[in-house]
């Protein structure tokens, strides 16, 4: 198959071809411009399978990114209640520890 057509898809494939040989692949009029069709599926074939790999880490992430999102406001809703129930409990001790205000019925003798 041709690889000529497209110019940014003609480049896309000397670059995959270029990552796959490692070795840069460059326009030479000496050599043909030509893969055979079985070659050309299979470079089509990884380049599709690429992108979907990066679809996935990218969806990966994502979902990693909201759960830590999710879980830091979670700790922080948790951090919140602890300190209302802290300070409640704290309140309740201190009124069970309060010296009774000075009641004009009532005489404390020392």
């Amino acid at each position: 198959m041709s690889v000529l057509g497209d110019v940014s898809h003609e480049q896309h494939i000397a670059s995959l071809l270029s990552t796959i040989l490692n070795k840069e692949i460059k326009e030479d009029p000496e050599r043909s411009q030509v893969l055979c069709k079985k070659c050309f599926k299979l470079v089509h074939e990884l380049d599709e399978l690429q992108n979907r790999v990066t679809e996935i880490k990218n969806e990966i992430l994502e979902n990693h990114k909201s759960c830590v999102q999710k879980t830091e406001i979670e700790d922080d809703f948790e951090v919140q209640e602890t300190k209302e129930l802290t300070d409640k409990t704290m309140e309740e001790s201190n009124k069970e520890n309060e010296v009774p205000k000075k009641n004009s019925r009532y005489t404390f003798f020392r």
